[in-house]
């Protein structure tokens, strides 16, 4: 993690602290130690917000996520019309919600060619309009 930290411009005890707030929330979408500090990392040191900032700002989008597999026809449904608008769906080949680390990994290829607009409201769908912006850091960087 120091490694990370030198990369990035956060330090251990940003990363650290940061953790303490996601931590449970990315264990329970199967999210490895490494993968949250680096998406900790690179949000604190895009949009410099403190570190209980950040966790918190990660923690909401992973929820957010995790609460499409229980979400009414109709949530799921708009959500899944928005990433259709980037050519990608949040379901896998057998109808269930793609694990988190997927759809982080397509969401980010898919901003690579993506229309500012299109990200603006593909960040909303997913994180929320409090979270948007940190949302944008993550998958932009």
């Amino acid at each position: 993690m120091a490694k990370l930290g030198a990369d990035t411009a956060t330090d251990f005890a940003e990363i650290a602290t940061a953790m303490q707030k996601v931590a449970s929330q990315a264990n329970s979408a199967n999210l490895s130690l490494e993968e949250t500090a680096a998406m900790l990392a690179v949000i604190m040191s895009i949009t410099r917000e403190a570190p209980e900032t950040a966790g918190t700002a990660l923690k909401a989008i992973i929820a957010r996520l995790n609460e499409l597999k229980f979400a009414s026809g109709e949530e799921t449904s708009r959500i899944q019309k928005q990433f259709a608008n980037i050519g990608m769906s949040i379901f896998d080949a057998n109808g269930q919600l793609k694990d988190t680390r997927v759809l982080f990994q397509e969401i980010a290829e898919a901003f690579k060619t993506a229309d500012t607009n299109t990200k603006k409201v593909i960040a909303t769908a997913v994180a929320g309009a409090e979270q948007q912006n940190r949302f944008l850091a993550l998958m932009e960087n």
